[in-house]
């Protein structure tokens, strides 16, 4: 039980920040629900990975690395999802990733606080 709800917090997440942010759309609810399995699958099996092998960076950067792997794992998923679409050039398209990102982020926060669950591993 406490899986589905963390894969309901998820979904809930991904579309309220396609609300928030209009360089962003999904054109079918599937597509927004394929988004949110593929953001989970990669934030579960591909990030970890990419985390370790990206360490040095990240001390090198003093953790500001993680925001662009972010930022490319969501333009990833758009790349490979039919129907979640980022709008505008070759700079808005990462600038609206970026914020995907970033929007995304804060608005799971919010409801983990409020529900008393964190997606990691739950109360």
């Amino acid at each position: 039980m406490n899986i589905i709800f963390k894969i309901i917090v998820y979904v809930l997440a991904i579309f309220a920040t396609d609300w928030l942010l209009v360089g962003i759309k999904f054109e079918t609810l599937e597509a927004g629900l394929m988004v949110a399995g593929a953001m989970t699958l990669v934030n579960v099996f591909i990030k970890p990975l990419l985390q370790i092998f990206a360490f040095p960076i990240t001390m090198m950067t003093l953790g500001f690395f993680p925001f662009f792997l972010n930022t490319g794992l969501v333009l990833v998923v758009a790349h490979f999802v039919n129907g979640f679409k980022i709008y505008g050039d070759y700079l808005f398209v990462f600038l609206w990733a970026a914020a995907f990102s970033i929007v995304l982020t804060v608005v799971t926060f919010f409801i983990e606080t409020f529900t008393g669950y964190n997606l990691p591993g739950g109360k």
